[in-house]
């Protein structure tokens, strides 16, 4: 796990290019204690996280990163609903520190509840652009059925 969590985040855990254990140690427990991260402990395998705990530390090693733009693609299918509302709140931090999200769900009340502006496709063709007020489950779901 702490592997996994230091891949490409090699300036805040090194110096002039060497990794620094405490640095490793550091950054690390700063990532599990912000993504609330369920573990035994930081040298447990990924694949033995539950599902949820799985997609924060994938989420923790990408925002670690500040990226200026991120892709989430069906961030939270799968996971139950505690971690989805800490996903969520992730979202809403990063948009607040400047990042944009573009976001993918197949579930409509996600865009809903999340979205400033959705694109909805049929057959490979933009079918609908919505914004504000216009993004309702009923548009968005009459749209991705070609209405």
């Amino acid at each position: 796990m702490r592997d996994n969590l230091t891949l490409g985040n090699f300036r805040p855990v090194s110096s002039a290019g060497v990794l620094s254990a405490g640095r490793e140690s550091a950054f690390v427990q700063r990532m599990v204690t912000a993504f609330s991260v369920a573990l035994r402990t930081s040298r447990q395998e990924v694949s033995s996280l539950s599902g949820g705990n799985q997609q924060k530390v994938l989420l923790a090693r990408v925002v670690a990163r500040e990226p200026r733009l991120l892709l989430m693609f069906d961030a939270t299918r799968g996971v139950d609903v505690g971690t989805k509302e800490e996903i969520y709140r992730l979202m809403h931090q990063e948009c607040e520190r400047g990042a944009g999200i573009l976001f993918y769900s197949s579930e409509i009340s996600e865009l809903v509840n999340l979205a400033h502006r959705v694109v909805v496709l049929h057959d490979g063709r933009i079918r609908a652009h919505l914004t504000g007020a216009e993004i309702s489950e009923h548009r968005i779901l009459a749209s991705a059925l070609g209405g």
